[in-house]
This record gives structure tokens, sequence and C-alpha cells, in this order.
């Protein structure tokens, strides 16, 4: 009996083993993704064992009507930054964020400018990133500040804002839509600006974009602008609406942002005040692409 009892052990042992061996198959094979047939779950996992490096290209061409001309003002910029995830508060990423590139080129009928951006090379600063896309505190990049042009002092805080795109709080599957809110706010020595804008995002398809298997979404955007500020003592008030495009990709099973491009017209006016009283119309058209290169 004993000799049996003990095959019969060992096989029933061998049988529990073998159990356990397919449900650690099964679990190793359960995502926290989802599946793209039955619905994703988008949520940001930005590595911390490395960072992910973007460049960034912008243009954009602003057209006012002053007395009777035509102003015309072209603007180009260039960046590189890279994010890598040194902490955790509350389920929030903690981004350590690294300038690795900066330059802007402005020509107007006044001239050529080219801010010196040098100094801000090499520069990081923390900001807090919710999983789902809500930039939560860029505040200290407040610190890296530029001159813009003589007596005008700008900083990379807004730029920061509303880097990332926001994904939804449920599983969405190909033509899902969510919505999402983002406010820009910028304030130098002589002028404060603020944007609010909506969007619309839908998910469209899935590509592959470098390798990556990524969600395909576009969104819809409408918004405001609005501001205040002087000029060689005059006082100016904006005040506009916004409208574009933005078409991103999302490396779901990774948990990061691939590729976004963006398509934003803004219409608005300037109200002056002070030595001389008039309205500007102003157009304003602006574009923008960021991509992962690392």
């Amino acid at each position: 009996m004993t000799k049996p009892a003990g095959k019969s052990w060992v096989a029933a042992a061998a049988i529990v083993v073998f159990l356990l061996a397919g449900c650690a198959a099964k679990t190793a094979n359960v995502n926290i993704w989802g599946d793209p047939e039955t619905g994703l779950n988008l949520t940001y996992r930005i590595p911390s064992d490395y960072a992910l490096t973007y460049d960034s290209t912008s243009d954009s061409s602003e057209v006012s009507e002053v007395m009777g001309q035509t102003i015309e003002v072209l603007t180009d910029g260039t960046s590189k930054y890279s994010f890598r995830t040194v902490g955790e508060t509350d389920g929030n990423l903690q981004l350590e964020v690294t300038i690795d590139g900066l330059s802007m080129d402005i020509n107007s009928p006044q001239g050529n400018v080219i801010p010196d951006m040098k100094g801000l090379i090499g520069k990081s600063f923390k900001m807090t990133l919710s999983p789902l896309g809500e930039e939560l505190d860029a505040s200290e990049a407040a610190a890296l500040e530029y001159e813009l042009i003589a007596g005008q002092t700008r900083n990379l805080q807004s730029g920061f804002q509303t880097i990332f795109p926001d994904l939804p709080d449920r599983a969405v599957k190909i033509g899902d839509s969510w919505p999402s809110y983002a406010s820009i706010e910028e304030e130098s020595d002589t002028n404060s600006m603020k944007i609010e804008m909506e969007m619309e995002n839908t998910l469209v398809g899935f590509e592959t974009v470098d390798g990556l298997e990524c969600a395909k979404v576009e969104s819809k955007i409408t918004g405001t602008v609005t501001g205040e500020g002087t000029q060689q003592g005059m006082n100016l008030t904006t005040s506009g609406n916004l409208k574009g495009t933005d078409t991103w990709y999302f490396a779901y099973a990774e948990g990061y942002l691939v590729k976004i491009a963006s398509e934003v017209e803004v219409d608005a006016s300037v109200e002056v005040s002070g030595a001389a009283d008039m309205t500007i119309p102003t157009t304003r058209v602006m574009n923008m692409e960021m991509i992962l290169v690392k």
C-alpha cells in the first residue's frame, strides 16, 4: 500500500505542478492594456530605466492688418526633450525632463530675431503626469527662462502644460470617442495669455510606427484665446477663437506616445488703447510635430 500511495502522491503532485504551470502561462498572457478587438486600456507607463527622447519641430505664420498694412510674422522652432520616470506619487508619474536641444527663429518686417537659448540646453526639471496624460504640475519649468527680445523674458512652463494628449478613462475600440480639456497660461514681464481648448478624441485605427504597434487617434480641437499686455505705452487686449486637429500614435503595449502632429488656426483681434485706439485683426496658423527618436 505504501508504494502505490507514494506513486499516487507523486502523480498528484505532478498534476498540481502541471496545473500551476498552465495557470502561470495564462497569467503571463494577460496584459493590462486589454485587446484591440474587445477594448484597449490606454495608460502612460514611461520607463524608469531609460529616457524617451522626442524631436519637435514647429512653424507658425501670423498675419495682422494694421492701419491698412499687412504685417506677417514667421516663427520656426526646434526642440529635443528627454523624459524618464523617477518615481510615483499617489499613482502619478514623477518625470525628469531634460532639455537636449532648443532653438527659435522669428522673422518680421522689423527684422530677424534668434533668441539665445543655449543656456537652457542640458538643464532638467521635474513634472507630474497622471496615467491618463493630465499634466498635474509643470511649475518647475518656469525657472528655465530666456530672453525673447531685449527686455522681454519667457520661460518653458507653458510648453509642458499640454505636451501629452489625454487618454480615455475606459476601454476603447475603433470608433470610440472621448472628450478632453486643456488650458495653457503664459506670463511674461509685459503680457499674459490664456488658451483654453476642448478636444473630441476618436480612436480611428491601428498602425505600426517604427516597429511599435500603435493606436491611431484623431482629435478635433476648438477653443478660445484671451490676453492682456502693454507695448510702447499702449494697452493691448486680445480675444479670439481657435480650431484645429491632432493626429497621434500611442504605443499601447509599451505605454507611451510615439508621434503627434498638430494643425491649429487662431482668428483673433487685438484692441489697442492709449496713444492710439484701434482694432487689429490677426490670423495665426501653427503646425507642430513631435516624434519619438529613442
